[in-house]
């Protein structure tokens, strides 16, 4: 199932090429395939993690540690949605939970600096160590439920 995975994983990373959609394919397929997967405990404040090869990381295939949270959005008048995350970039917030923990946090999606083609959007948040993907999923998970205090968005279920 590993190798056929890494091959599927490869053939589907060619077929992608450069789209920002990588991160939310490969922690799809990790899930998917139930290998080194960590389930979101409901009502804790841990994170759905996977461990996987990034073979777009730094150091190419260093296993790391991977979790991502989907965009909330507002559906308009002409069933389009229009997803929020400007909140996330207000002050130094993510910045400041990447020191803490040492992760690294990326918002993907066509309003921010890494537009998407092929999915939704949502927050990648990747590193070496599992708490700190942890502390950092709890961290951006409280300033969604900040920005749904004072906003009608719906959380993206896929």
């Amino acid at each position: 199932l590993h190798v056929g995975r890494e091959l599927l994983q490869k053939s589907l990373l060619v077929f992608i090429g450069d789209d920002n959609s990588r991160g939310r394919l490969l922690f799809d397929l990790a899930v998917s395939s139930n290998v080194d997967v960590l389930p979101l405990i409901k009502g804790s404040n841990k994170s759905s993690a996977v461990k996987i090869c990034c073979p777009f990381n730094v150091i190419k295939y260093q296993k790391v540690w991977m979790t991502l949270i989907d965009l909330p959005f507002v559906e308009l008048g002409d069933g389009t949605l229009k997803f929020h995350g400007q909140f996330l970039s207000h002050g130094n917030a993510l910045e400041n939970i990447c020191a803490e923990t040492h992760c690294r946090i990326r918002v993907y999606g066509d309003d921010f600096v890494d537009p998407l083609k092929l999915c939704r959007p949502y927050v990648l948040i990747s590193g070496e160590k599992l708490g700190g993907i942890n502390t950092a999923y709890y961290h951006v998970t409280r300033l969604f439920a900040r920005h749904y205090r004072c906003c009608t968005c719906k959380p993206s279920v896929l």
